[in-house]
């Protein structure tokens, strides 16, 4: 028996495949800028646990306050005091590393391997190259522990259950919540200008 043609309609210059959006491309938008601001909240929150873990202060805001980000002209002025600049200085790197070990490494690694394609990798250069990201995924692991820690000592008020899961959910928040908010975003984008 002769195959039959594929009479299926084939899609025309015209046709726009929004098939990956469960709604208009306006809710994705809207949806994505939510999460981004949740987001945004929990990285401020995190940020004002650390400061204050670091510090070793009794009791530290669990209201978001932008003021936070204030401190960059004082810490850039010198306006801080020693303590309170260890204190920016290391809630603001843990979320610099928290968003390097969320989006990863590998992307830049692709990009430096194409520009550099015609290097070939030595054996010594591929042990570094494991050598650091182990020393970073470990590092890393530690600075994200501690400020799971912080969360969870600021919350401890609150019992135990409510501290854990205050702390998961700030995870969730500064660990994922930008990631997926973009990611609306641009679909949604892309779904109103087709």
């Amino acid at each position: 028996m002769p195959p039959t043609p594929d009479t299926s309609p084939t899609p025309s210059a015209n046709q726009t495949d929004t098939s990956i959006l469960l709604f208009p491309p306006i809710v994705h938008v809207l949806f994505g800028i939510v999460l981004v601001i949740v987001f945004l909240v929990g990285c401020i929150m995190s940020m004002q646990t650390s400061e204050s873990w670091i510090r070793s202060l009794q009791q530290a805001s669990l209201a978001p306050d932008i003021a936070i980000f204030g401190q960059f002209p004082l810490f850039f002025t010198g306006k801080m005091d020693e303590d309170t600049s260890i204190a920016f200085v290391f809630a603001f790197t843990v979320q610099c590393v928290l968003l390097v070990t969320k989006i990863g490494l590998a992307s830049v690694h692709a990009r430096v391997a194409k520009k550099l394609g015609n290097v070939t990798p030595t054996a010594l250069m591929q042990k570094s190259a494991k050598r650091r990201m182990s020393v970073w995924g470990w590092l890393s692991n530690i600075a994200l522990a501690l400020n799971a820690i912080a969360d969870i000592v600021y919350a401890w008020h609150l019992g135990f259950w409510q501290a854990m899961a205050f702390s998961a959910v700030m995870f969730i928040a500064t660990f994922y919540l930008g990631t997926f908010g973009i990611q609306n975003i641009s679909a949604g984008m892309t779904g109103m200008n087709n």
